[in-house]
C-alpha cells in the first residue's frame, strides 16, 4: 500500500463520528422513508422541518459513503442500495442503537477506562448501563427496540433450538419476549415464562396477548442477580451474558443452577469470537463496544467452556443459532463473530 491509499485509509477511519451522527440523524429524520421514490430537497426540508441548505450538504455528504443518491438531471434524491437496507425495521433498529449519542458519550471515555477497572459507562454515569438508560427515556426504547429487532433479524431464519423434550421454559433477559413467542409458536406443547426487568414486563405482557398466548407464556421481574424462578426444564439466556464481565456473569449463571435440577439444560445464545480470525471486524467492533458500557466482552468458546464448569454446568455443544427458513436466502446479521447456541447441562 503506497502513503497516499494509507492516508486515505486512516482519513476514511476518522470520518466514522461524523459519519454516525449524519446517518442517526437520517433516521431520525426518517429519511430512507421519505425517499422511497424521488424527492426534491425542498420536499424533504418542509417534510423534516430543517434547514434546506445544511439537509442538502448532510446528504451530500452521506452519498459519498454510499447513502443516498442525488440524480443531477432531475435534481431529486432518492434512496441507494444501503439507505434502502434501512427500511427493514430491525436492521434499522440496530443501527440507530450502535451510533445514538448516549453511546457516543460514553465512547468518549474510553481511554480512561483503560487504566481502571471500572468501563466507561460507569466513570461517566456511576452506574451499570442499562441502569444508566434506564434514567433516560429515548436510549431506553432505542435499546429496546434494538434488542428486539436483533432477535426479529434472527427470525429471519429460526433460532434453532431444540425443545422438544421440554416442558417448561424460561428466558433469562428475555427483552419483549420475542424469543420464547417465536418459539411457542414453533413448539406449541411447551410453555414458559419471560424473565426481565419491571420497566419490561408491561410490553411483555401486551405482546403475549398480541399472539394469543396468554394461556401458555407469563411475565416475570426482577433482577437475575438477586433471585431466578423456580419450576423450569430448560433455561434460556439470549444475548445477555455478553454485556457482563466474568465476575458478573458467574453470578448469573450461578443463580441459573440454583434453579435448576440435575440434568435441567440452560441454552446461552451469543456471539462466539475466534480469536485467530484476523477478518472478524464485526466480532472485535463488538468487543469494544462490550467493554466500554459495561466491561463486558464478546467470548471464545474457550471462555464459555470455562465459565459454565465454574457455575456447575457441563459444556455439551455449540452449533450455529439460526436455521435457515424455506424460501429465505438472506445473509446473516454480522459478517463475523459466529451467533450460536451453547448447549450446557446442569450437574
Amino acid at each position: 500500500m503506497d502513503a497516499l491509499a494509507i492516508r486515505s485509509s486512516i482519513f476514511q477511519v476518522l470520518a466514522g463520528p461524523q459519519l454516525a451522527a449524519m446517518l442517526y440523524t437520517s433516521l431520525e429524520l426518517k429519511l430512507p422513508e421519505l425517499l422511497t421514490s424521488p424527492k426534491s430537497i425542498e420536499y424533504l426540508s418542509v417534510k423534516t422541518q430543517t434547514v434546506l441548505e445544511k439537509l442538502e450538504r448532510t446528504l451530500h455528504a452521506l452519498e459519498a459513503f454510499g447513502f443516498f443518491s442525488y440524480d443531477s438531471e432531475s435534481g431529486q434524491w432518492s434512496n441507494s442500495q444501503l439507505s434502502a437496507a434501512l427500511l427493514d425495521e430491525s436492521l434499522s433498529s440496530i443501527a440507530k442503537y450502535c451510533i445514538m449519542p448516549y453511546k457516543c458519550e460514553v465512547l468518549c471515555n474510553f481511554s480512561e477506562s483503560l487504566t481502571q477497572e471500572k468501563s466507561a459507562h460507569e466513570l461517566l454515569f456511576g452506574c451499570r448501563y442499562v441502569e444508566g438508560l434506564k434514567r433516560r427515556q429515548k436510549p431506553f426504547e432505542i435499546y429496546q427496540k434494538a434488542m428486539a429487532g436483533w432477535t426479529n433479524f434472527d427470525g429471519k431464519d429460526r433460532i434453532d433450538v431444540e425443545l422438544n423434550d421440554f416442558w417448561r421454559v424460561l428466558d433469562v433477559g428475555g427483552g419483549d419476549g420475542t424469543l420464547l413467542i417465536d418459539l411457542a409458536h414453533a413448539y406449541p406443547t411447551i410453555s414458559g415464562t419471560i424473565f426481565d426487568i419491571p420497566e419490561s414486563q408491561a410490553l411483555i405482557d401486551e405482546n403475549i396477548e398480541k399472539n394469543g398466548l396468554q394461556g401458555r407464556l407469563d411475565s416475570a421481574a426482577g433482577s437475575f442477580f438477586e433471585t431466578i424462578p423456580k419450576g423450569y426444564d430448560c433455561i434460556l439466556i439470549k444475548n445477555t451474558l455478553i454485556d457482563w464481565n466474568d465476575r458478573d456473569c458467574r453470578k448469573i449463571l450461578d443463580n441459573c443452577r440454583k434453579v435448576l435440577d440435575a440434568g435441567a439444560q440452560l441454552r446461552w445464545i451469543d456471539c462466539v469470537m475466534d480469536r485467530h480470525d484476523q477478518h472478524d471486524l464485526w466480532g472485535v467492533i463488538l468487543d469494544m463496544n462490550m467493554m466500554a458500557s459495561g466491561n463486558g466482552r464478546v467470548r471464545t468458546k474457550e471462555q464459555i467452556e470455562k465459565l459454565l464448569y465454574e457455575t456447575g454446568f457441563r459444556f455439551d455443544s455449540i452449533s450455529p443459532s439460526t436455521k435457515k427458513r424455506k424460501g429465505n436466502t438472506s445473509s446473516s446479521l454480522a459478517p463475523s463473530a459466529k451467533h450460536c447456541i451453547i448447549n450446557a447441562t446442569a450437574i
